[in-house]
């Protein structure tokens, strides 16, 4: 992923698209690694992804229309990425997991994993009630893309200290 934010352009070909869901499905192994749900469980689907990123995109540019001149920080891009993409299904389960919790909290863990991904935040050295805070914010509570960014920029700042 760009590390320069200048480098970001919102608007995403289809070879950046097939970059970033690989980056996406590699994250969502990772996952799975630690749980009971097996990878042949899950279908991750790359026009959800796409679709997601699309949206992404029109966000992102408004965005950046409304933070003339400072433009955008990538805490903000980062709380696009995971709203956009814990909203739409992008990880599909089989029927015999739809009442299992962590499967069922999947796509919010897969979102929230892009964006500290892409922030190159280590999620081992964020505390673990924020960690906690952060994704019960975006699975329960009213969060907007914003609010999220709002979040990822601190994250990154407290980072910077340390």
């Amino acid at each position: 992923m760009p590390k320069n934010i200048e480098e970001i352009r919102f608007v995403f070909c289809a070879e950046g698209i097939g970059a970033l869901f690989e980056k996406y499905r590699l994250l969502v192994l990772s996952i799975l690694e630690n749980s009971a749900i097996g990878a042949a469980d899950v279908v991750i689907s790359e026009h959800a992804f796409s679709s997601a990123l699309l949206e992404s995109s029109k966000d992102l540019q408004m965005l950046t229309t409304r933070r003339l001149p400072n433009g955008v920080s990538e805490g903000k891009v980062a709380g696009v990425f995971a709203f956009r993409l814990s909203r739409w299904n992008v990880i599909s389960l089989p029927e015999r997991l739809a009442n299992e919790r962590a499967a069922m909290q999947l796509n919010y863990l897969a979102a929230l994993a892009f964006s500290y991904n892409f922030l190159g935040l280590d999620i081992r050295k964020i505390d673990n009630t924020i960690r906690v805070e952060i994704q019960y914010n975006l699975v329960r509570r009213h969060s907007n893309q914003e609010t999220l960014g709002l979040c990822f920029d601190m994250l990154l700042k407290c980072k910077a200290f340390h």
